[in-house]
């Protein structure tokens, strides 16, 4: 989404020219007052809830209003769309995903709506599955356990949505590798960049044969940790990935072994 600045005319609803530019629904949102319309669609009427009153400038026209209660959209589904996005911008901030990243979710969104493929479906499991899906793309995955605690939804949700998102769309992602999930799950213990490098360079060599790549990864960082006398226990690492630490250990005792 980008400001729109002097470029654009002021707001229909409130006159003000504090315009952003929804570029993946080709809408425009003020920001003073939330009223979403298409330039180009003159059937865009202003709604009750931003009556003449309300849109005169002044104090009223200044405060930051609800835009759950006043939204102006061509109907109440693409209303459900905009606070997708908004759901999705903000757990993008909290993973830490780059503007990019961002970006590419809501792109993925904008065409599971589009496309029906949220009709029926768990609006949190979709976010989920698309912030799941562009860091897989992006090769810079985001273990399912780490976003169901962000998002707040079943781990196990995620990646079945996912995979249906990812057909639905003609998606093609590459098998993950451990390495791909240990910047993640490094950040999230708060580990310096050392410890990251040590556990990719560890896994690069010992990668033990098959398991959950989440697993070894989460095992890799232990052992490196260990190796470097880092005070983190088994249960710290599974519970951060979601897992249980017997499935950690198991992977552990591959990489030791090998």
């Amino acid at each position: 989404m980008t400001n729109t600045g002097s470029n654009h005319q002021g707001c229909p609803a409130c006159g003000t020219g504090n315009i952003s530019h929804w570029e993946e629904l080709g809408t425009y949102i003020c920001d003073t007052c939330s009223y979403v319309y298409d330039p180009e669609d003159s059937s865009s009427d202003i709604p009750d809830s931003l009556s003449e009153s309300e849109t005169e400038t002044g104090s009223e026209a200044d405060e930051q209003i609800d835009w759950q209660d006043h939204v102006a959209v061509k109907d109440h589904s693409e209303a459900n769309l905009v606070e997708i996005l908004s759901q999705s911008e903000k757990f993008s901030d909290e993973l830490e995903l780059t503007h990019d990243q961002e970006i590419r979710t809501a792109e993925v969104l904008t065409d599971a709506w589009k496309t029906n493929f949220m009709h029926g479906r768990n609006k949190t499991d979709t976010i989920a599955a698309a912030l799941y899906t562009v860091s897989r793309e992006e090769g810079q995955s985001i273990p399912p356990g780490i976003i169901s605690r962000v998002v707040g939804t079943e781990k196990q949700s995620i990646k079945n949505t996912q995979q249906k998102l990812t057909e639905h769309l003609s998606i093609d992602l590459d098998t993950p590798t451990p390495d791909e999930y240990v910047p993640s799950v490094c950040r999230e213990l708060g580990l310096p960049t050392e410890i990251q490098d040590h556990a990719i360079e560890l896994l690069s060599e010992e990668r033990p044969r098959g398991g959950n790549p989440v697993g070894i990864a989460a095992a890799g960082i232990y052992v490196v940790c260990d190796q470097k006398n880092i005070n983190l226990t088994l249960r710290e690492v599974a519970a951060i990935v979601n897992m249980t630490k017997e499935t950690v250990w198991r992977q552990k005792s591959k990489i030791i072994d090998d």
